[in-house]
């Protein structure tokens, strides 16, 4: 929110969202409130993806002139490693073979798009997660049943309630990887959610008809490096975060506006901060384009916040992780991929939300390499 305001992109978002201060947990059939707005000061903004590009879209092509080319097809790249990459496509009007010469070519087109396609196979590691299981994603036409989102904890399988508008109501539904949506029909759907979501005192689900109904398999993946060339990814097509941490669209826009500044001040004269993100990558340099670089070859020591001696591999290893201390005692729980924040990581109390998610990105990539999960292209 916070870099779109900046941007002067979020005065639509800011008179249209729904702003909320909590959730609720259901368990046992109990209601447990969690106010984190008391907590941290802030709130969360609930605004359908689908609104939020569209509004990008209208200020890009309408208010500020940008030339957006829909409909295309067979998008090819060409000349990445070079200093004046291209890319041509078919235009679906005129059946003619367009080309478009560019300084930079920024990957922003999704999982399956053509930039992260176009990688050298030799040059690009896919670290990837899966969970193991599936979640179906339902759209339901009917008004929220609750006044905040809602997750509920149930032996057979999580379900969550989020609002998306007055009248429409996002619902996930844990479910076996790879199930076929046609195994829930409406009765199927809402009986499992009456059930996962009971708890005392709380108010009926309001029905109403599915206008969604689709599975995801629950995995993260990162592509290393997000850069070839002139060719830099971004959004999906960089990494992808499972719907279980909800930072989807979040750390697209991060992405989108590291990559746009370090673009911004590229072409106001190629300074040195510049350099080491859009010429050679023989170091990282300072400011925000030097942190994009090191972001996007994963070494994170501006994230841990001390310089690193030469020859050193800052990534964590397992004979340096550990817990810090809560409460007088060093907690025990150990994560899902093995490995701890290192000691003298960043702190809630010290490090950005920004610099967060960014060693967590770096982290979790390296946490899974060294959990030996296969490494493929999806």
């Amino acid at each position: 929110m916070r870099g779109l305001q900046r941007r002067g992109l979020a005065e639509r978002l800011l008179e249209r969202a729904q702003a909320h201060s909590e959730c609720e947990f259901r368990f046992a059939g109990e209601r447990y409130r969690f106010g984190y707005t008391e907590l941290t000061g802030h709130h969360h903004f609930v605004y359908p993806q689908p609104l939020l590009v569209t509004d990008l879209v209208r200020e890009y092509a309408d208010v500020r002139g940008g030339d957006i080319r829909f409909g295309v097809r067979d998008v090819r790249l060409h000349g990445l490693d070079t200093d004046r990459p291209s890319v041509s496509y078919t235009c679906t009007e005129t059946g003619r073979r367009d080309v478009v010469h560019t300084d930079f070519v920024a990957g922003c087109d999704g999982a399956r798009g053509v930039t992260r396609a176009s990688l050298p196979p030799e040059r690009v590691h896919v670290s990837r997660h899966d969970y193991g299981i599936g979640w179906l994603a339902l759209l339901a036409e009917a008004p929220p049943s609750n006044d905040c989102v809602v997750f509920g904890i149930h032996p057979d399988g999580f379900a969550g309630h989020m609002a998306r508008s007055p009248e429409v109501t996002r619902y996930y539904l844990e479910c076996p990887p790879g199930d076929d949506p046609d195994n829930w029909p409406h009765e199927r759907v809402w009986a499992e959610l009456r059930q996962r979501l009971a708890a005392a005192g709380a108010p009926p689900l309001t029905e109403g008809r599915l206008i969604e109904k689709r599975v995801l398999d629950m995995h993260n993946y990162v592509v290393e490096p997000m850069r070839f060339g002139r060719l830099f990814l971004a959004g999906d097509a960089a990494h992808l975060t499972a719907p279980i941490a909800a930072k989807g669209m979040n750390l697209a826009l991060h992405d989108a506006f590291l990559l746009g500044d370090g673009l911004a001040a590229c072409d106001r004269g190629r300074d040195r901060r510049a350099e080491p993100l859009f010429g050679g990558l023989s170091g990282p340099g300072v400011g925000l384009p030097g942190v994009l670089t090191m972001a996007l070859r994963g070494v994170p020591r501006h994230i841990v916040g001390r310089p690193v001696p030469r020859g050193h591999d800052p990534r964590p290893t397992a004979s340096r992780l550990r817990l810090p201390r809560r409460g007088g005692r060093v907690r025990r729980a150990v994560p899902r991929q093995g490995l701890r924040p290192p000691t003298g990581g960043p702190s809630r109390q010290s490090c950005s939300g920004r610099s967060l998610i960014r060693w967590s990105a770096t982290f979790s990539a390296s946490a899974t390499r060294r959990r030996r999960c296969p490494s493929r292209s999806e």
